[in-house]
């Protein structure tokens, strides 16, 4: 009896919460002023259905908000449902050191997105990545699609994918062509990336709060620069050794696209080894970061692709 009683102790505010209750409370006081004054003298099974129906469709609403408030809790417990080999290929083990963006979205009320959809989702991640005019391959398989530049050697440059299996499953890929890897360049990628993820089509197909990822694969073994962006301290080297930095969320629609890429920042920066840098990453914006690399002669998202295949 006595969980009896701490879960009525629980449910009983709960229920009473709920705006319906808070009706039917409305109801019964304005019935009884009426049935008081004799204004107005309904019988007394009036009340008793109002007493219950509203009660019931409170109790409905306290039902629905705990069964999706543990289908979240669910989804944050379990993470990305990534496809089989997108999801070992995120882990590192690569040729050389890539920087990926990732949308996954499990979402039952979004249909899955149709072969007509596939060149505009091509599009916005291939426009992402910097891609015009240079010679592509494009391979469709069952589930998906797949668009790769190549470099000297068949090296993967940039790359687009898009997976439908249980989950949809979007990426944008870079190769970084400097070791250590450059923290500005990493930061113009990554929001030029989780934008598109966030907007368009490609947020259509993914849905309501999908899961968005940021991935260093294959850690650089001069770790990562902080050159012209911060100016903190490396205070330890990372023990990576060929595996990958990433950081899954699902951002709500509040959240901007510059604080998802900041929160990967955070993660990379750490396991690189830097300290006390918290508050001067935090204090950068998308546009003093675009300036840097500006300054430098450099734009991540129209920079000449190294060794392509022209």
């Amino acid at each position: 009896m006595d969980e009896v009683f701490v879960s009525l102790r629980i449910y009983v505010p709960k229920l009473v919460s709920q705006w319906w209750a808070s009706i039917g409370l409305l109801f019964g006081l304005a019935g009884f002023i009426l049935q008081v004054s004799g204004l107005f003298q309904p019988p007394s099974i009036f009340w008793l259905v109002v007493a219950v129906v509203t009660v019931a469709i409170a109790a409905f609403q306290l039902f629905h908000s705990d069964r999706v408030a543990a289908a979240e809790r669910t989804i944050e417990r379990s993470g990305p449902a990534l496809p089989h080999w997108s999801g070992l290929a995120l882990q590192g083990n690569r040729d050389a050191t890539y920087l990926a963006t990732v949308g996954c979205s499990q979402d039952p009320k979004v249909a899955r997105p149709s072969t007509a959809q596939f060149p505009t989702l091509d599009s916005e991640l291939l426009s992402v990545l910097g891609i015009s005019g240079q010679p592509l391959e494009r391979r469709s398989f069952t589930s998906g699609f797949e668009t790769t530049l190549y470099g000297s050697q068949q090296a993967i440059l940039r790359r687009a994918k898009v997976e439908v299996t249980g989950s949809v499953f979007l990426l944008a890929e870079w190769r970084m062509e400097s070791d250590p890897v450059d923290l500005a360049t990493v930061l113009v990628r990554a929001i030029d990336g989780v934008r598109a993820l966030r907007r368009g089509e490609c947020a259509r197909v993914l849905g309501k709060r999908p899961w968005i990822g940021i991935a260093l694969m294959q850690w650089p073994a001069g770790g990562i620069s902080t050159q012209d962006v911060l100016a903190v301290q490396r205070w330890s080297d990372g023990q990576h050794r060929g595996q990958s930095v990433n950081l899954f969320s699902r951002p709500n629609r509040r959240d901007s696209d510059w604080s998802v890429v900041l929160a990967f920042a955070v993660k990379l920066l750490s396991d690189a080894g830097y300290v006390g840098f918290e508050d001067s990453l935090h204090s950068l914006t998308e546009d003093s970061v675009r300036t840097t690399l500006v300054n430098r002669g450099r734009s991540p998202s129209t920079e000449p692709t190294p060794n392509a295949n022209t």
